[in-house]
């Protein structure tokens, strides 16, 4: 029979019953149906049902793969963060020693007018050592820092100034800081400079880490022995968000780790500069 009638019906020449003459497997209208075509006639939902078979797989696997992932991509990050923390602690404490070869000492924790009053913090006037010259030209010296004249100058906070995990404070924020009061370098009789210190540049804390958030040029926010320097994870004193410890730079920009534990006593002989205490340096590890 002719390919022509295939799939067609009709009557039987001979009995005159209606009759189906069959279609020709694979053929259609005399064309020759391509097997993935047919296929697809077929099972029309097949190729859907792999894609999606694949694509839940694909997002199993690679779910259980990024979620043991997480901590080492976090581990990563922070470690990255603290090495960034450290060269801003670096910089910073290079341009306290500048200004201390210029002006003769270290800079006082904060300017006061002729009637003693507070008018702005210390990192307005190492501004210039840290290249920040034309920002410290905009300052007026002779008002506070919140006056009309320096107050819209408190958003322009340069970024060495925060440390680069502190997500919790607003950016004009700073988290570093001078250890002020009796036996310190920053006494109430005056900054000193760090070829008066005889307990060793190596030895003695010039700056450190804080999350007590300070605007960076308020000067009524310090940390001071009068009401004592501890250390701690929330603490209004040394603190950090480098998880159990701290941050210290000495004179000679050493960065020691600061633990929550450490001892009192050593972290008393770390801020005296003329103490004379031995240190035990086993509570405490170089940062690199």
């Amino acid at each position: 029979m002719d390919d022509q009638y295939a799939g067609k019906s009709g009557r039987c020449v001979n009995c005159g019953k209606p009759i189906l003459v069959p279609a020709i497997p694979g053929r259609f209208d005399g064309q020759t149906i391509p097997s993935s075509a047919r296929i697809r006639t077929a099972l029309p939902w097949a190729r859907w049902l792999q894609w999606l078979a694949a694509v839940t797989v694909f997002s199993i696997t690679s779910g259980i793969g990024f979620y043991y992932m997480i901590p080492t991509i976090r581990s990563g990050l922070e470690s990255r963060h603290r090495n960034l923390c450290i060269q801003n602690m670096r910089q910073i404490v290079l341009a306290l020693e500048v200004y201390s070869q210029i002006h003769g000492s270290y800079p006082p924790p904060y300017v006061s007018d002729d009637q003693g009053t507070p008018l702005y913090s210390w990192r307005v006037l190492i501004l210039p050592q840290l290249g920040y010259k034309n920002l410290y030209d905009q300052f007026e010296k002779d008002q506070p820092w919140n006056s009309n004249s320096n107050i819209s100058l408190v958003t322009r906070m340069p970024p060495i100034f925060k440390c680069p995990s502190d997500i919790e404070q607003v950016g004009n924020c700073s988290n570093y800081d001078l250890i002020v009061g009796p036996g310190t370098l920053f006494p109430p009789e005056g900054a000193m400079r760090s070829t008066s210190v005889r307990d060793g540049v190596d030895q003695t804390l010039l700056l450190v880490e804080t999350t007590f958030p300070a605007i960076w040029t308020d000067p009524s926010v310090t940390l001071t022995t009068t009401t004592g320097v501890s250390l701690g994870k929330k603490s209004k004193q040394i603190g950090s968000y480098h998880g159990d410890s701290a941050i210290g730079l000495t004179i000679d920009g050493t960065p020691l780790q600061l633990p929550f534990n450490l001892s009192p006593a050593i972290l008393d002989a770390l801020i005296s500069p003329n103490g004379g205490e031995s240190i035990d340096a086993s509570g405490l590890k170089i940062l690199k």
